[in-house]
């Protein structure tokens, strides 16, 4: 988290600095925190390990 608080500071001093640059910055921790945290709010569960 701390990293993607850094880029995106980053990121927003390049583009004003130089605004003709695009730039595009995508968080991946997020989705993916939401992902292993809250499985059931994806639409389904992933079973990783059968204790069979």
């Amino acid at each position: 988290m701390m990293f993607n608080n850094k880029l995106n500071d980053t990121s927003q001093d390049l583009v004003a600095n130089y605004p003709d640059l695009k730039l595009v910055v995508f968080d991946i921790y997020h989705p993916l925190l939401n992902l292993i945290t809250k499985p059931s709010d994806n639409g389904n569960t992933l079973l990783l390990f059968d204790h069979q």
